[in-house]
């Protein structure tokens, strides 16, 4: 019944393509207070916005590259409680912008000018349940897909079935005239394809050699904890030709029955951190693993912080 009903999205997807020469991509990423309403549920205060960056702009189908600035834009806003790492999304963002190369890596942090930025290839996003973790990476994927034209994006999740969350958010972040969407089945992953040439895959890490698939820009690794070492490998091995990044969201807690959480954890904690991102590092002893797993924890700890929404 479910690949009816897939079948049937597809169509009515497929009805209601917009085919016209320029099509409007691009992001206001905002920073926003929440207050709550006369019924006691949570909403953004709009008049409190401040916004972190903007990309994208007006896509020319026919030439393939961008045409000037957008008429229509989508609002993606965070709470404070995300802040932190938000705000370093909004500077990598802005200087990814100015190339691959160069000494605006070197610059400081924008909104922190004692603060310096590091560049990264690996960001730990660590925080409590429903903390807002994969939807800020979310939003980090669908930023990347929408800068970078013919880009190849991966969302991971640990099998099959709970890629349906990360398509979900994928579909609420995008505008229907943004993408074509192609539904999975038969061994082949679900796939937003971008007008400006970029692709979102989403697909199962349940199977780390089933990750070994060609080029890969920019990739979120979801619920890291649930998911194998050998799988971050195969990851990190298909970021190196384009100097891409990928982005782990995980629970702040891991159960000590979870063998494949702490093989990913050890392999996220080699990475030498600063703050919230890292350069790797190798580590070969049991207890060179454990100081570094203590210090990622450490370092990642802030970085998303769970806060009760108030008035």
């Amino acid at each position: 019944m479910s690949a009816i009903k897939q079948s049937v999205e597809t169509l009515l997807e497929a009805e209601g393509d917009d085919n016209r020469r320029h099509v409007d991509m691009a992001v206001s990423f905002r920073l926003c207070d929440v207050e709550l309403d006369e019924n006691g549920r949570a909403r953004w205060r709009k008049e409190a916005d401040e916004e972190l960056i903007e990309i994208g702009g007006r896509w020319d189908r026919r030439e393939k590259r961008w045409s000037g600035a957008a008429n229509r834009v989508r609002v993606i806003r965070v709470h404070r409680g995300q802040e932190d790492a938000a705000r370093w999304l909004a500077e990598w963002f802005r200087r990814a912008a100015q190339g691959p190369k160069g000494p605006h890596w070197e610059a400081p942090m924008r909104h922190a000018p004692s603060v310096a930025f590091r560049r990264v290839w690996s960001l730990l996003l660590l925080g409590g349940r429903r903390g807002g973790k994969s939807h800020l990476a979310c939003v980090a994927l669908v930023m990347f897909a929408v800068m970078t034209p013919r880009a190849r994006v991966w969302a991971i999740s640990p099998t099959q079935e709970e890629t349906d969350e990360l398509e979900q958010a994928l579909r609420s972040l995008m505008p229907r005239r943004w993408y074509k969407y192609r539904g999975g089945g038969a061994g082949k992953p679900l796939q937003f394809r971008l007008a400006n040439g970029a692709r979102i895959m989403c697909l199962s890490g349940h199977k780390p050699r089933s990750l070994k698939r060609g080029r890969v820009d920019f990739a979120l690794y979801n619920e890291a904890q649930n998911m194998y070492r050998a799988g971050w490998i195969q990851l990190r091995g298909a970021i190196a030709d384009t100097a891409g990044w990928s982005c782990s969201p995980r629970m702040r807690r891991t159960p000590r029955s979870g063998a494949g959480s702490r093989r990913c954890t050890s392999e996220l904690a080699r990475e030498r951190t600063s703050s919230s991102c890292s350069s790797y590092r190798r580590s070969t002893t049991r207890s060179s693993i454990s100081r570094a797993c203590k210090a990622a924890r450490t370092h990642f700890s802030a970085l998303l912080r769970p806060r009760a929404l108030t008035a």
